[in-house]
């Protein structure tokens, strides 16, 4: 009986070396946009993993303003600063550039897709996220169904990237998959949050958020 040959293709020690550390580069590449900083330490207190997580937020309001979009600055501009991009979907008012600009939004890691139907929104935003494009996507529009909200959930948490749906306050009258929802009511100087579900406990329902407790301001929209 033949017996088998003895492999001669042990790897090379410097080639082992050299792919660990690129397959550790690459996994803390990802890691690095699965949990965000929301960039106000009362809010980092009760999010899970304290930050941002993959997947999708809900944040329901009466009406689109620009309160959404200054609570997700801080993490906006963290991840461009780390070379990601950042995309807004079918915004309800196109917002002023130089504003952004100001509050340090980098506008060449910045995709605007304007209005449109909320099918043509959903589709911009699976497109985003299956490209690998954007670490954090913000879109006003409703899911037509449940199907579609956990289609954008698994892709979302699949990719590492952040993708915030804001709806309008009645979607709270329906369950989620989501996997946080998160009620806005606008003050003079920041924002009430109001936490109706979050992954694991919710240790703080309400917190009261100052704009100076972030260096990020409420951002203007033009026309």
């Amino acid at each position: 009986m033949m017996k088998p040959l003895a492999s001669n293709t042990a790897e090379n020690p410097d080639l082992k070396i050299l792919r660990q550390r690129l397959l550790g580069k690459l996994r803390s590449q990802a890691e690095s946009t699965a949990v965000v900083s929301s960039g106000y330490e009362l809010l980092d207190e009760v999010l899970p993993r304290e930050g941002w997580c993959a997947g999708v937020t809900e944040l329901l309001l009466d009406q689109p303003l620009n309160h959404e979009l200054s609570l997700l600055l801080p993490a906006l501009c963290s991840l461009q600063q780390r070379g990601h991009w950042a995309a807004l979907v079918n915004p309800p008012a196109i917002p002023y550039a130089p504003g952004l600009q100001y509050q340090g939004v980098d506008l060449g890691r910045l995709v605007v897709i304007p209005k449109q139907s909320a099918d043509d929104a959903a589709w911009a935003c699976e497109q985003l996220l299956q490209g690998q494009s954007c670490a954090l996507v913000v879109a006003w529009f409703q899911p037509k169904n449940d199907q579609l909200l956990r289609r954008l959930q698994l892709l979302a948490k699949a990719q590492n990237s952040l993708l915030f749906l804001c709806r309008p306050l009645t979607a709270l009258r329906q369950s989620s998959v989501a996997q946080a929802r998160i009620e806005l009511r606008p003050q003079r100087a920041g924002l009430d949050l109001l936490i109706h579900k979050l992954q694991g406990e919710i240790r703080r329902p309400e917190l009261n958020l100052s704009w100076t407790q972030s260096a990020q301001e409420a951002p203007s929209y033009g026309a």
